[in-house]
């Protein structure tokens, strides 16, 4: 087997980085490790309280030495966000539809 033929075999089998997720959790079962400082359901905080939060671990963060856990609590925040942030932007739309089609039928 040639080395481009070999190489595109090699490539069809791997993964694209972003498929990628490792097997290991992303925390430890240790039970001296520090436990999160986020609620168990962030689908009770408003946005407010979300935001304030997010930007509490980003500084946290910025520290020459952040604490364990606080890239797993910043990823986990930005996620419910932006989870909202699309919710309200696909509710807004269907809002923005239903009025325009209630005006059309008034124009009738």
């Amino acid at each position: 087997m040639k080395q481009h033929e070999m190489a595109a075999e090699a490539g069809s089998r791997l993964m694209a980085t972003a498929e990628w997720e490792p097997d290991f959790p992303s925390k430890p079962s240790d039970p001296e490790a520090p436990e999160s400082g986020l609620p168990e359901d962030l689908s009770e905080l408003s946005v407010s309280e979300l935001a304030t939060l997010c930007d509490r671990v980003f500084s946290e963060l910025d520290q020459e030495f952040p604490t364990f856990g606080a890239h797993e609590d910043y990823r986990l925040l930005t996620e419910e966000l932006q989870s909202r942030g699309e919710h309200r932007s696909a509710e807004g739309r269907l809002t923005h539809d239903v009025v325009e089609g209630a005006d059309d039928d008034e124009q009738s």
